[in-house]
């Protein structure tokens, strides 16, 4: 990540990487921050309450500037924006509204704000702000003095001034580093400029607060004025010194906490300036009487050192400063070992009500966190379980299709239902019994988890919608389409399919051998429903069932077979064939067909081959035969061997076939006369103008021939 760095290790509180994650999720979305955490190696969510070290912050950063594509500086400027907002939403509105009534005065504040914050989440290492402007400059002009362990991280306090006074005060500012006018190392300096405005007022100099003391020399000091015994009681922790830093006044408890004496000592020799970080001088403080001041004894009196928070007061009529302060602990037990006691902390005083509080927020920071620990614990679970019902689900939709899946989850009663228009398909491995035959069973099981590895992957809802994956039996693999949702065009939807999955074949090896399909695709009606309770199957029944799979057996071997009625309804189909190829096979005969069945070859298109002349319109039947006729069908029977036959006349009427012989010829059948011991299916002859005609039997002599018209 370019010019952001962490100088220490260090830890802080996990609402940094929550509100990283806020900004992410809400401007580039939810799949980007998974993509962030996964480039950064992190696992899970963020606790807000348990600290992490700061180089999860800055790998999540250097991975968003990886996958957004944007400058880290500009991510760190948009989560400081982000920052504020988080802050305002989770409850920190009203003391952020409170802070301030000006530009200035909620700059002055900054520093205080973070001093509280640092007492409240115990190990928080706050940075530190003070402001300075230029005496003769217009109202409109700041240096922010910033300060942190922390380096690189000046592009986070911009986006957190952006945003907090564009919503504070309607204001548009420009900021700047201004490292020249930093004081010390590792300090940065912003200068800001109010360069537009929504709000009437708020950034002229009357309007910035105050930024010096204000004195009015005229004021002659009261002969009634307190006295310094009432004064130490009412102030028990107040120092007073001049210029020199020297100590005239201190009240009753600091009285009590110096035993060797404090009066007339260097207050820079018994305290360090902590907050705001500068020099310890008259002058300075002077200069920035309007901040918070947190002092820290250089060597404890007590168990620990007395830490102390107020705020300085010139007093011009005595040229000296009076520091109003308080204890300053983290909780009871820092307060006990400062050698502080509460009845030492007066009336009027809040810290006493604080210290309570902030041991009261301690008590609900732990519950909180453990809280948070539990919803999370709970949330991974809840995700667990979400897994494991997506896996539940797979494995019922695999055996059910989703919408029957679904209602027999609502235990809804799921009635057979009739589907009008399906298309089915049967496929099964070329050779697959002899392989079965000479393997062992382990071996069938390898080959046909690879082929419907194949097919399953092939089969992916997002490029075949409309397909519905009936089962698998042995080497059998079945799918529908129209069926359990209804679909256009299911015809075209399951040739598609089978198109790809004969393509894949060519991936489907057992060792060194490629094994192939042979497919049979049938259109029709079926009825389907569920089946049993205990293991409910989705079945279905009908004599389209029994077709498609006596299709895929008698059709040919090693192809793509369709019956009349699926090719009927490809060629009626919207959808686009131009890259299917269909060849006409034959009349198949089939168990349980009382006639042949036409069954075509289906291909997918090979671009470079030329496109076949399409096939001659088929004339109306009739039952003459017309000169045309006779001389085709003459070529194709009469031609052959040497050998002439004669047809019979335009009037010969048509004869009614029964199942038909094979013929090795049809000069044999003519010839010789001889009847064939077993029936099988007969040779078709087709004309060029697109007639058909059967031989109907053997010839009573050598000189005719009997055909029927088709």
């Amino acid at each position: 990540m370019k010019g952001v760095c962490v100088c220490v290790t260090m830890t802080y509180y996990g609402l940094i990487n929550i509100i990283v994650e806020q900004l992410v999720t809400r401007k580039f979305g939810l799949e980007t921050w998974e993509l962030i955490k996964k480039q950064a190696n992190i696992v899970g969510p963020f606790s807000m309450y348990e600290r992490y070290e700061d180089s999860v912050t800055f790998d999540l950063v250097a991975a968003g500037e990886k996958i957004l594509g944007v400058p880290a500086t500009l991510i760190l400027e948009l989560f400081g924006g982000m920052f504020y907002e988080y802050c305002k939403e989770i409850g920190y509105d009203k003391l952020l509204y409170a802070l301030g009534g000006t530009p200035m005065d909620f700059l002055e504040q900054l520093d205080g704000l973070h001093d509280h914050l640092s007492s409240t989440f115990v190990g928080y290492r706050a940075p530190s702000f003070r402001v300075t402007f230029e005496e003769d400059g217009d109202g409109t002009e700041f240096y922010l003095h910033y300060y942190s362990v922390r380096i690189g991280l000046s592009s986070v306090v911009k986006g957190v001034l952006k945003g907090a006074m564009k919503d504070l005060f309607g204001v548009t500012i420009e900021i700047n580093e201004a490292n020249d006018r930093a004081e010390e190392v590792g300090e940065v300096c912003f200068f800001i400029k109010i360069v537009a405005t929504d709000k009437e007022g708020t950034h002229k100099k009357e309007g910035m607060g105050e930024t010096v003391a204000v004195v009015n020399k005229n004021v002659i000091p009261s002969k009634e004025a307190i006295s310094p015994e009432s004064f130490s009681r009412l102030y028990p922790f107040h120092i007073t010194f001049n210029r020199e830093l020297e100590i005239t006044s201190v009240g009753n408890v600091m009285k009590r906490l110096f035993p060797l004496g404090i009066v007339g000592g260097k207050i820079d020799e018994l305290f360090q300036i902590t907050r705001p970080r500068l020099d310890f001088n008259f002058a300075s403080i002077l200069a920035h009487i309007n901040t918070v001041y947190v002092l820290l004894q250089n060597e404890a009196t007590a168990t620990k050192p007395l830490k102390i928070k107020g705020r300085m007061a010139f007093q011009w009529q005595y040229n000296v400063i009076i520091f109003l302060c308080s204890p300053n602990p983290t909780d009871l037990q820092d307060l006990y070992e400062m050698g502080v006691r509460l009845a030492d902390i007066p009336l009027h005083d809040a810290s006493k009500e604080l210290m309570f509080m902030a041991e009261n927020f301690a008590e609900e920071q732990e519950i909180s966190k453990e809280l948070e620990k539990m919803t999370n614990d709970l949330q991974a679970g809840f995700e667990k379980l979400e897994d494991e019902k997506k896996k539940t689900d797979q494995l019922i939709y695999s055996v059910v299709p989703p919408a029957i899946a679904d209602d027999l989850r609502r235990k809804k009663p799921i009635p057979s239902k009739k589907y009008e228009d399906i298309t089915l398909m049967f496929s099964t491995i070329d050779g697959f019994e002899a392989f079965s035959a000479s393997h062992e069973p382990l071996d069938i099981v390898i080959l046909l988890n690879s082929c419907y590895t194949i097919f399953d992957t092939i089969l992916d809802p997002a490029i075949h919608p409309k397909i519905y994956k009936v089962e698998t039996i042995a080497d059998c693999y079945i799918v529908v389409s129209g069926c359990p949702q209804v679909v256009e065009d299911p015809a075209n939807a399951v040739v598609e399919l089978a198109m790809d999955l004969y393509a894949g074949c060519e991936k489907l090896f057992f060792g060194t051998e490629n094994f192939h399909i042979t497919v049979g695709i049938h259109s029709g009606e079926i009825v389907a429903g569920i089946i049993g309770s205990r293991m409910p199957r989705y079945c279905l029944f009908g004599d389209t069932i029994n077709t498609t799979s006596r299709t895929k057996t008698y059709g040919k071997k090693s192809c793509i077979n369709l019956t009349q009625s699926t090719y009927d309804r490809l060629q009626t189909s919207k959808q686009d064939i131009s890259k299917m190829e269909f060849t006409f096979h034959d009349h198949v005969a089939m168990k349980g067909k009382p006639k042949p069945m036409p069954v075509w070859l289906l291909n997918r298109k090979d671009p470079n081959k030329a496109s076949p002349p399409p096939p001659p319109a088929v004339q109306p039947e009739s039952k003459s035969m017309d000169e045309d006729v006779k001389r085709n069908l003459a070529e194709l029977v009469g031609n052959r061997n040497g050998s002439s036959y004669s047809l019979p006349g335009a009037n010969t009427k048509l004869v009614e076939t029964k199942p038909l012989v094979k013929q090795s010829s049809v000069e044999t059948l003519v010839k010789n006369g001889k009847k064939p011991k077993r029936q099988v299916k007969s040779l078709l002859f087709t004309t060029t103008n697109g007639r058909k005609f059967l031989p109907c039997g053997p010839p009573k002599t050598n000189s005719s021939a009997v055909c029927c018209i088709l």
